[in-house]
């Protein structure tokens, strides 16, 4: 039988380890035709994120909770996200400059791990209809259009099925070792490791 410290407890002892996983996604204000391209991608302004973790569910954060949003990431021991690493870190790292050495060595890139394995890129709308027979509710240019007509709810709405479908194909990848993806007319598997050895990470 394992002897505690005096004072506390088995729950309070969960309750001081670091959550495990959180997947998240954001949307911005602008896109690359008012900022310069694709190479400012740090200017493009937040509009509003969403992340999920088990312990927690779904939470949202405008951007004047950016630099909270970063802190909350940094509290878990995985982070993943789609396409984060060219996106999403770069439009935070607009408001935390100092993100990269905290957020990346704990990251899981779906998209960047995709890329490294097919030796080329597969949307996310794509790998969720090829494994889940899931898709996306929209796309980056319609979420930039409601933003800019004051349809808020709808954007939000936008960023968290991203997420849950990011979450989803994750944890198919990590419960299966193996996601799907088209290639042609074909469906094809694409094995992954997406669980750390040891883990029990929800």
């Amino acid at each position: 039988m394992t002897r505690l410290p005096f004072g506390f407890t088995s729950a309070a002892l969960r309750r001081r380890r670091p959550p495990s996983t959180v997947v998240f996604d954001v949307e911005t204000v602008r896109g690359p035709e008012e900022c310069g391209g694709w190479g400012h991608v740090d200017r493009f302004g937040l509009a509003i994120a969403v992340s999920w973790c088990a312990a927690h569910g779904y939470r949202s954060w405008d951007e004047a909770r950016a630099g909270a949003l970063v802190g909350y990431l940094g509290r878990f021991e995985r982070i993943v996200g789609f396409n984060v690493l060219r996106f999403d870190y770069a439009v935070l790292s607009a408001y935390q400059p100092d993100l990269w050495p905290r957020l990346v060595p704990r990251t899981l890139d779906l998209l960047a791990d995709v890329h490294r394995l097919l030796g080329f890129r597969v949307s996310l709308d794509r790998l969720a209809a090829a494994t889940l027979d899931a898709h996306k509710s929209g796309s980056g240019a319609e979420s930039l259009r409601w933003w800019r007509e004051g349809a808020r709810t709808r954007v939000l709405r936008y960023c968290r099925d991203d997420v849950r479908l990011t979450r989803d194909l994750y944890h198919h990848g990590r419960d299966r070792g193996v996601i799907r993806y088209p290639d042609g007319e074909a469906v094809r598997p694409l094995r992954v490791s997406w669980r750390r050895p040891g883990s029990a990470s929800p």
